[in-house]
């Protein structure tokens, strides 16, 4: 790892404590998103670190947030913001932590979108299954429509991509409600029904109902006739 990330990692791991960025470490990162890619390259990797489930030492969803606010709010470049997007995707796809999950749709809701970087976002959502199902990733991926949807004066092109990215949403977010939905019925018209079995004292009542049935006119005639035959 080199110098720069190690620097950075602990001077976070002191200000996430503090609840807020020092000073000096403001102006490092400022400093560094002013030299080429160096603050973009070293970004993934504080996220991953930063968001880490097996990590000892659990970062509040506060700090975490008030951090990583104002790191992406550096990347300027839209070439450095397309591809943290992609990034950020794909570990969105593998993570299987919740609060991890909400803490990168977090990340993807502080970044610059253009109309490259949205529709790789779009591509990634019907990769993302029960992750959708997770409040706050579903309202990160809405505000983020929501704001290409406000930005179509200044990027027309983003307000058709904003609309393809809400009609998505829905339309795989009620499949997996109506797929859990029919899951349920089909396992409840399956569950295999045990036939009822009559306890001991209740047939024995119906034996002995049956062993002293009232005669009626016909079996008497029935008796008699067999009566005058022997």
């Amino acid at each position: 790892m080199s110098f720069f990330v190690q620097f950075i990692l602990i001077m976070y791991f002191y200000s996430y404590v503090y609840l807020f960025l020092p000073e000096r470490v403001r102006y490092l990162l400022i400093s560094l998103s002013q030299k080429g890619n160096t603050l973009y390259n070293v970004v993934p990797d504080i996220i991953s670190r930063l968001s880490n489930p097996d990590r000892e030492e659990k970062i509040p969803t506060t700090s975490f947030n008030r951090i990583l606010s104002f790191v992406l709010g550096l990347l300027g470049k839209e070439r450095q913001n397309d591809l943290l997007v992609e990034k950020l995707c794909s570990r969105l796809q593998e993570s299987n932590n919740e609060t991890q999950w909400c803490q990168l749709s977090f990340c993807l809701l502080q970044l610059n979108y253009s109309e490259k970087s949205l529709k790789k976002l779009i591509d990634s959502i019907p990769m993302l299954h029960e992750r959708l199902l997770c409040s706050e990733v579903y309202s990160a991926l809405q505000s983020i429509f929501n704001t290409a949807l406000k930005s179509h004066f200044t990027k027309p092109q983003l307000k058709e991509l904003a609309t393809e990215g809400h009609s998505l949403l829905e339309e795989i977010l009620m499949g997996k409600e109506g797929k859990e939905k029919k899951d349920d019925d089909d396992a409840t018209f399956l569950e295999p029904k045990t036939p009822r079995v009559p306890p001991r004292s209740e047939r024995k009542v119906r034996s002995s109902a049956r062993k002293t049935e009232p005669s009626t006119p016909r079996t008497s005639r029935l008796r008699a006739s067999r009566a005058r035959k022997l």
